[in-house]
């Protein structure tokens, strides 16, 4: 996500619980009779850092996972904010399933802000209550799997042989795949 500035100074404030970005959950998540004091269904899983303040926000969490329930399918949305994203955040979360994080800060003309999010929906809830689990798809997300892909010359893929040990021109670059 890229926030631009055309002209002149943008100042990021607001209100934590609806500003910068968010998800909501299907009205069902909110219960049947909101008025009549029903707070929701939706549960969270948090960075065991994570502290509580008052009014729903987090400190100290760079993600959060929701588990909610719609039309008797149970669901997990996991929301992650990148490190590379404007620090210090908080993370707002209410019972109905609305929740995301936030920050304060400036954006200049000329100098976009690049901002980086990862959404991840899972079906299902079985085993999904762990923050080691939701660490460890946070990890990936900020620390992804470098992979460097270069074509190899026949003389580099066997001595001299090709794939599956057929001979080959060392001049010949090898264009097949290989299944393992």
């Amino acid at each position: 996500i890229t926030v631009e500035s055309l002209k002149g100074e943008i100042n990021l404030g607001g209100d934590p619980h609806h500003a910068r970005f968010l998800f909501r959950a299907d009205n069902e998540v909110a219960g049947a009779d909101q008025k009549a004091g029903s707070t929701g269904t939706a549960k969270y899983v948090r960075p065991v850092q994570a502290t509580s303040r008052p009014n729903d926000f987090w400190n100290n969490d760079d993600w959060v996972a929701c588990l909610f329930k719609v039309r008797n399918q149970q669901y997990v949305l996991m929301h992650m904010d990148s490190p590379t994203n404007p620090r210090p955040i908080v993370y707002s979360t209410r019972s109905y399933g609305r929740f995301g994080s936030f920050f304060t800060g400036k954006v200049d003309e000329g100098k976009p802000l690049h901002l980086k999010y990862r959404l991840i929906v899972m079906g299902g809830a079985k085993g999904l209550d762990s923050s080691e689990r939701y660490a460890a798809l946070y990890h990936d997300f900020v620390s992804p799997v470098k992979v460097t892909i270069e074509k190899l010359s026949a003389e580099r893929v066997g001595g001299g042989k090709g794939l599956g040990g057929v001979e080959a021109d060392p001049a010949t670059p090898i264009n097949r795949s290989l299944e393992l």
